[in-house]
């Protein structure tokens, strides 16, 4: 990742004077393009982070609102899903600090800048869902290729009736193939 990349998402903590602060970070299709085999290519994330500055630690609190573009799981075409969340971090400048119940990271005291794009990136794509197939209220899938996989236009797979005497073709080519050895 190069560096230029790297400061524009990253906090200048030397210049934080204790308390509180803001800062925020657009997260778009750029930003997404640096991470090779991402699950993410396209997006309109704002990232609004509450930093509050103590002597020993620095605590971040993420809060992430907008839309990332995902592959739906059923017809493949992009959808707009929605991302809002909110992720904690306390970066402590001491090791022999305790925190506990906490998400901590030791950085080093000495490094002016903080830079955050590991996280940022890590957060989101933990909100991507395991299964990527939106309600209809997001995404329609096209009819035609609904049809194609056996589905009606709810998603529902169709009921096909059978005949007594249809036997599935797959079985049919199988027993042939059984005959022929024979």
């Amino acid at each position: 990742m190069d560096k230029s990349f790297e400061r524009t998402y990253s906090i200048n903590v030397a210049r934080l004077k204790p308390g509180a602060h803001e800062d925020s970070f657009l997260l778009d299709s750029d930003f997404f393009s640096h991470f090779a085999g991402s699950l993410i290519e396209k997006g309109n994330v704002r990232a609004n982070l509450d930093l509050i500055r103590y002597g020993t630690h620095l605590d971040v609190t993420f809060r992430f609102e907008g839309h990332i573009w995902l592959p739906c799981d059923r017809c493949g075409e992009e959808y707009s899903h929605a991302i809002r969340q909110q992720e904690r971090i306390i970066y402590a400048f001491d090791e022999e600090m305790k925190f506990e119940g906490y998400e901590v990271m030791f950085v080093d005291r000495m490094e002016p800048a903080l830079s955050i794009v590991q996280e940022l990136y890590d957060f989101l794509t933990i909100s991507v869902p395991l299964r990527r197939v939106p309600a209809r209220e997001v995404h329609i899938c096209n009819p035609e290729i609904l049809a194609l996989l056996g589905l009606d236009p709810e998603g529902n797979e169709l009921v096909r009736e059978k005949k007594e005497d249809e036997i599935d073709p797959r079985w049919e080519k199988l027993k042939k193939l059984k005959d022929q050895q024979e």
